[in-house]
């Protein structure tokens, strides 16, 4: 059976599942890596870095948190205007403390490992800044180990 989000649809009147959100949010994805202005519009304009972080932080279903995670990164990747929103929303340190807590699945933590270091080495502008950040909020073994961890996972997955 499928997990429902809390949302009505207003056209039907029906509640919508959490494969639709996230399914949505795949969509909003690919037209932000299609089309770069999609960027600024949707994670900047439309408050789709704040949102998007709502639905990580949610923990309502595992589909939702990675879609979000993979939007997220979409919106930030080369666009400094969506970077500087995720930082005015806290969103490092969001994901950071996500991160600490054992209540969240092993797939989401994969892949908020993944944005993270995805964050301290390719990031334009504020790169090292971010290292900093990581390096401030985990300290340097537990960073250390978060890069192990995504290069061992990444390895894994490539086989």
């Amino acid at each position: 059976m499928d997990p429902k989000v809390q949302t009505k649809s207003k056209d039907e009147g029906r509640v919508i599942s959490t494969n639709e959100v996230a399914d949505a949010l795949d969509v909003i994805q690919g037209c932000c890596l299609l089309h770069y202005p999609s960027k600024e519009l949707i994670g900047v304009q439309c408050q789709g870095v704040k949102h998007l972080l709502d639905h990580v932080l949610s923990q309502q279903s595992v589909n939702v948190q990675l879609a979000a995670l993979d939007c997220l990164l979409a919106l930030m990747v080369d666009c400094n205007e969506v970077q500087n929103e995720f930082h005015a929303h806290k969103g490092l340190k969001t994901l950071v403390d996500l991160l600490k807590l054992k209540t969240v699945r092993s797939e989401v933590r994969h892949k908020i490992a993944a944005v993270v270091l995805f964050m301290t080495r390719y990031f334009n502008e504020q790169r090292e800044e971010n290292k900093q950040r990581v390096q401030s909020l985990l300290g340097e073994k537990l960073t250390s180990a978060l890069m192990q961890a995504v290069q061992l996972t990444n390895r894994t997955q490539d086989e």
